[in-house]
């Protein structure tokens, strides 16, 4: 007996990437008191914008799943004059991700150029004005189906939003809101 699998996506709720910096390090970045108070202030910004309930805050200052591999710090502080520019991006996932692929794991957001330039990241990465973000989802998906989902997102709702759009292997995919187009 032949059985047809139509369901692409399963709500299967996925551990965070282990290539993340996670909470070990984010508690060594957050005990200089100035990077403490400036959190505290950055979480304030997000509140106020109302956009403090997308995703976990410090996940925003993550620079990318290859800091070990270029022994570069997991997390950056974004240039207070940017936060803002997050806010946008922030909208778009919690208004038009989310309700179509789900919760998202922040993998990488905020870049310092010297981060960016060794990862091999754009020369004009959106990441370096932190207004983009890369993400995976939280629930399983098949890539293919994720994709597609995705694909239509950006067809149908993201000129509307000037939606940057990355997809990459696996799950990984890059939203921003800087201009309309997709890689």
């Amino acid at each position: 007996m032949w059985f047809l699998l139509v369901a692409c996506h399963l709500p299967i709720l996925q551990t965070e990437p282990s290539t993340v910096a996670g909470p070990k390090e984010w508690e060594q970045f957050v005990s200089d008191p100035k990077v403490a108070a400036s959190y505290e202030r950055f979480k304030t910004k997000l509140q106020d914008e109302g956009v403090a309930d997308v995703v976990p805050a410090w996940h925003l200052w993550r620079q990318g799943t290859d800091w070990q591999k270029l022994s570069e710090p997991g997390f950056a502080v974004p240039p207070e004059d940017s936060w803002g520019a997050i806010v946008p991006t922030l909208q778009l996932i919690r208004e038009e991700v989310v309700p179509v692929v789900g919760p998202v794991f922040v993998v990488s957001s905020f870049r310092t150029e010297r981060f960016n330039r060794r990862a091999g990241g754009a020369a004009g990465s959106r990441h370096k004005w932190f207004e983009a973000v890369d993400v995976v989802p939280q629930e399983f998906w098949l890539r293919e189906s994720l994709h597609g989902e995705l694909m239509a997102l950006w067809n149908v709702d993201g000129p509307r939003w000037n939606m940057g759009l990355g997809l990459y292997g696996g799950t990984r995919f890059h939203v921003d809101t800087h201009r309309h187009r997709k890689w």
